[in-house]
């Protein structure tokens, strides 16, 4: 974290130079609405239902946990698309100016997002590689 923390307080820096004296004596009461925003940032909810492993037999509709699995993942891409899009406005945040201590704010926050997003792929993997076992263990019988 405190890695990822530096990384991307040294992308702000040159992406987006500042006098820290300057602009910390200048904005500590006096803040871009953006920048107040993005220091408040809440990271949101994933609503997003991961459908339930059952067990595959015949009387399970097969045809109906794929519509899940769909709608699943359908509902997961918009969840990333959400964050990515929350991370490029924190980021573009910066180019309002920010004192030390916003930036250190409005970095913790793109930490936030960036670990959803790595835990979303992890949850999507794990749930894909069990699915799969699963799928392998089926049988055909004629009907």
């Amino acid at each position: 974290m405190q890695k990822l923390n530096t990384m991307l307080m040294t992308i702000l820096t040159v992406a987006f130079p500042w006098d820290s004296q300057a602009t910390e004596a200048s904005q500590a009461n006096n803040s871009h609405p953006a920048v107040t925003a993005a220091i408040h940032y809440v990271l949101p909810a994933d609503d997003c239902t991961k459908p339930k492993l059952r067990s595959f037999n015949f009387a399970v509709d097969l045809d109906a946990q794929v519509a899940e699995k769909k709608a699943w993942i359908e509902c997961d891409q918009a969840y990333s698309a959400e964050l990515l899009k929350n991370f490029n406005t924190l980021k573009a945040s910066a180019q309002h100016g920010l004192t030390t201590d916003q930036a250190k704010a409005i970095l913790q926050n793109m930490a936030l997002i960036q670990n959803a997003l790595i835990e979303q792929q992890k949850a999507r993997k794990r749930y894909n590689r069990v699915h799969e076992r699963k799928l392998n263990h089926i049988t055909l019988q004629p009907e």
